[in-house]
């Protein structure tokens, strides 16, 4: 026979809930409160890694929308055991400044 059977047992941890969700700001261009608005995850809400993903996308678009380059969010986790939750604190920093040298058509 050429073939192998593998049974895996797989168990998911706990499930965690998101807790409080805030926004900072270390850009001054980048008001904390209207970046929050734009936020659409809710405290309460089934954590889902894509849901931050989605959130931090979100944010980066409105931070162009905006006018404001190199804008970076950075989510920042804070996880209690005790309630179960996880929360999410998104940082709005200064990213690096990209270059082009060249662009061959």
């Amino acid at each position: 026979r050429d073939a192998v059977y593998l049974v895996v047992d797989v168990s998911e941890g706990q499930q965690f809930n998101f807790g409080e969700i805030s926004v900072t700001s270390e850009v001054t261009q980048a008001d904390s409160e209207e970046f929050f608005a734009a936020l659409k995850v809710k405290p309460g809400v089934t954590y889902s890694p894509l849901l931050v993903e989605s959130s931090i996308e979100r944010l980066e678009n409105l931070a162009l929308r905006k006018g404001i380059d190199f804008l970076r969010v950075e989510p920042r986790v804070t996880r209690n055991d005790r309630d179960l939750t996880l929360d999410i604190e998104f940082a709005l920093t200064r990213g690096p400044r990209v270059f082009v040298e060249r662009i061959d058509i």
